[in-house]
């Protein structure tokens, strides 16, 4: 609107803020810092009748040989009854209200040995309750309470079998302990699992030679989850026979076998007897002690062996077997990244001097470890015979041969040879302790091999050349301050001289961790740490030495997981410790300021600002939001001026007038008269961290005089994240 200006004079309005602040979140002029941090199973119940199985089933003819002294052989006839599968002398008689078909979701229940062998003998579920089609379920099998049976008693498994014990026993109560097992496979291509299992109490501590489970035919697959067995007469768990080919036992869960742990039963064997392929699934825990006093090995394969450990599992085996393999060939040993075998030669459960991997010692036993894998083979007993032993070893953990306790004062190697290769990336060494506590160590570059000397010594350890034991880190925070200030620990390094250290640090809103294996992504680790092109939410940083001190900063408030190892290199030879991992808090800070004053002129209805640098800045490590919640007039004003949001030509006295912040592609506008809106700021090291401030508006009035205006405004100011 254009306004008759009827005496010379320049009309001057003033819009006054206070002097410079900080804006805290609940009101104007505060700052204010957060506090600083750093950083199973399920049982089913049923309430119904258990099902009833006919008393009449047909008895399996089963032809057995029960030796009246004990051997280092085990051997059994059995006959295939599959064609009993399906037969009218076999019926379950389920009870009305509970529905069981063999499936997975819903298994027959068993309480007896009988209702135990009639369900075995049911046909494979095709339907389950609502009628789909389970052709894949096996025939599944739960306990309703612990099952006692006798060595009369022998099922045959012909189909793909689960029978889950729900965390029950299963225990023999005769006294022969070289009769057949109770659980019998007998036809190729079946996968029969037990799950949920117990074998052996106070009252029942016993089982027979042939194991939980024998298999009589080629490529059949035994799987054993969640399973607890302690048995002093007949302790040999697993049983095959060594005349058939290609099968396999696999572990899964925890397991625990205790094998004549006091050195006081009859009838003992073997761990596993007759497998050719033994895995230890990922994240599983299998452990072993094995104090029977008859059979001579632990493993007595049907040629030769290879047992595979998964990703993060471990298989912990302490023994007292004049051999770890028996009768077999070469043997092989795959350890996933992360696992851990040991193999404890600890129980003096026979005499003599006879301590060997092999039964024969011209025998190759090969051992490939992949990263972080380890491995622990020690001897309490007498000196051990290693044979030909090869470890080949891509960036693993320790892999240790040894000498425990003192029960013999000789070298712990009485004879072999034992090679490390180095098939990774990184630099190891051999540390080897003789029995004068003299230490040594040889440095291995890849790809080269070293073949230790076995000599009088009681230690050789294959072992990264340097190492760290952990990472640490805090937090600080302030105004334009928000970072991570981060240190590893306990470095040793057997590197000779002339290596060149850098501590290297990684810190990621996200974690580089292998949940299905639950260890740390490694690879991925190096990777977006030397990517010129770091992932979202990833920073990085090197310090020179080995106990450099990181600094990463312009972070945003939030829980980081940071990350830690030590690198060194000599030409082209680089060695790096594993990353190691710790958590750190980055705790709110905000803090904004304001310009100390706007203001304008007037002098015409046009509203002139009186500079073009005021701006409202955040110092925050956060988003914060920024609202005008009132506005009141402040000493001076003329308090004939009215504001308002708009006015009508010919209107006195009124002036709408604005502060508009501006951002890079946006702009909020406040109406003092009406304040609305919200102004987001984002993190002082971000775009937009800050915005330009300016006034807007129009008077609508007579310009004969001047007049003053000075309004007080306040602002919230809160985390908008």
């Amino acid at each position: 609107m254009i306004k008759k200006i009827l005496l010379p004079f320049i009309i001057v309005y003033c819009f006054v803020l206070p002097p410079p602040m900080y804006a805290s979140e609940s009101s104007t002029v505060v700052s204010s810092d957060s506090a600083l941090s750093s950083g199973e199973n399920s049982s089913e119940d049923s309430t119904s009748e258990a099902p009833s199985l006919s008393s009449d089933s047909k008895v399996l003819e089963e032809a057995t040989t029960d030796s009246s002294s004990s051997t280092d052989s085990t051997s059994i006839s059995t006959s295939d009854n599959s064609a009993e599968e399906v037969g009218t002398e076999n019926t379950i008689n389920i009870a009305a209200d509970v529905f069981q078909n063999g499936t997975t979701t819903y298994p027959y229940l068993v309480s007896t040995s009988a209702e135990l062998k009639a369900a075995i003998n049911q046909a494979k579920p095709t339907s389950d309750a609502t009628g789909n089609i389970t052709k894949n379920d096996p025939l599944t099998i739960k306990f309703l309470t612990d099952i006692t049976y006798t060595s009369s008693d022998a099922f045959i498994i012909s189909k793909n079998t689960v029978i889950d014990g729900d965390n029950h026993s299963l225990l023999y109560t005769s006294a022969s302990y070289g009769t057949s097992s109770l659980l019998q496979v007998n036809t190729g291509g079946v996968s029969a699992t037990i799950k949920n299992m117990n074998y052996g109490n106070s009252t029942y501590p016993n089982n027979t030679y042939y194991g939980i489970i024998s298999t009589g035919a080629s490529n059949v697959s035994v799987n054993i989850e969640n399973v607890t067995y302690n048995i002093t007469n007949g302790a040999q768990p697993f049983y095959a026979d060594k005349g058939k080919s290609n099968n396999t036992l696999n572990f899964s869960g925890v397991n625990t076998f205790n094998q004549s742990v006091d050195a006081s039963g009859s009838y003992g064997g073997e761990f596993v007897e007759g497998y050719s392929t033994i895995n230890f699934a990922a994240n599983s825990t299998t452990t072993v002690k094995n104090n029977s006093g008859d059979a001579w090995a632990d493993f007595w394969p049907s040629s030769s062996m290879t047992i595979n450990l998964g990703d993060n599992a471990t298989f912990d085996m302490t023994s007292g077997k004049p051999y770890v393999f028996y009768g077999t060939n070469n043997n092989i040993f795959n350890i996933g990244e992360n696992a851990k075998l040991a193999i404890r030669k600890s129980y003096a459960s026979r005499t003599g001097s006879i301590n060997q991997i092999n039964d024969n010692s011209s025998r190759t036993t090969t051992m490939n470890v992949a990263s972080g894998g380890s491995a622990d083979i020690t001897t309490g007993i007498k000196p051990l015979d290693l044979g030909t032993f090869n470890v080949n070893a891509t960036d693993s953990g320790t892999v240790n041969f040894a000498k425990t306790g003192s029960n013999f004062a000789n070298q712990a190697f009485s004879s072999g040879t034992l090679k490390f290769t180095n098939a990774g990336t990184n630099v190891y060494q051999v540390l080897s302790t003789s029995t004068s506590n003299t230490n040594s160590s040889s440095i291995v570059t890849p790809p080269n091999s070293l073949t230790a000397s076995l000599t009088n010594q009681n230690i050789i350890s294959y072992q990264p050349a340097m190492s760290i034991s952990g990472v640490s880190g805090s937090s600080n925070v302030g105004d334009k301050k928000s970072q991570i200030t981060a240190s590893v620990s306990g470095f040793s390094s057997s590197l000779p001289s002339g290596w060149v250290y850098q501590t290297e640090y990684l810190v990621s809103k996200k974690r580089y961790y292998n949940s299905a294996n639950n260890i740390l992504d490694q690879s991925g680790l190096t990777t977006d740490f030397k990517s010129s092109t770091k992932p979202s939410g990833v920073k990085t940083v090197a310090a020179s030495g080995s106990g450099g001190v990181g600094t990463i900063n312009d972070l945003l408030a939030m829980n980081y997981y940071v990350y830690g190892r030590v690198t060194a290199t000599s030409g082209s030879n680089i060695a790096s410790t594993p990353w190691y991992e710790t958590q750190v808090d980055v705790p709110k800070h905000t803090a904004t300021v304001f310009s100390n004053s706007l203001g304008f002129t007037s002098p015409g209805s046009k509203i002139l600002n009186d500079a073009t640098d005021y701006r409202i800045v955040s110092y925050s490590n956060t988003p914060t939001a920024i609202s005008l919640t009132r506005v009141t007039t402040g000493d001076g004003s003329d308090e004939s001026i009215q504001l308002v949001d708009s006015f009508s030509v010919g209107s006195e006295n009124l002036l709408t007038l604005n502060v508009l912040a501006k951002l890079s592609n946006s702009n909020t506008i406040w109406s003092l008269a009406n304040p609305t809106g919200t102004l987001i700021l984002q993190p002082y090291f971000e775009t937009d961290s800050s915005a330009a401030l300016s006034l807007t508006g129009a008077y609508a009035g007579h310009f004969n005089h001047i007049k003053n205006v000075n309004y007080l405004l306040d602002f919230t100011i809160q985390n908008s994240s």
